[in-house]
């Protein structure tokens, strides 16, 4: 992922309402749920929109020091399919 915006992960991401739940709620993120938009011209991605919509593929982005690893079933663009655990 590139710094802020863009770059070939899936980068767009609802980051703010995780730390709003987990503020507010106690309620830390297990997983957010990032995407890659298919067109990622600016006026195309801004982040609140919905993530899902156009996608090429999402990830879980996991809490340090877990990580994204792939089930080994199911299309590897859905981030169903991966589970977030270390090592």
């Amino acid at each position: 992922m590139g710094h802020c915006l863009s770059g070939p992960g899936a980068w767009q991401a609802d980051y703010v309402n995780a730390i709003v739940r987990w503020r507010e709620q106690g309620i830390a993120p297990e997983r957010i749920v990032g995407t890659r938009p298919a067109d990622i011209g600016a006026e195309k991605t801004a982040v609140g929109e919905n993530a899902s919509a156009g996608a090429t593929f999402s990830r879980p982005l996991c809490p340090y020091p877990k990580y994204a690893k792939y089930r080994g079933r199911g299309d590897v663009r859905d981030e169903l399919n991966f589970e977030c655990r270390e090592n």
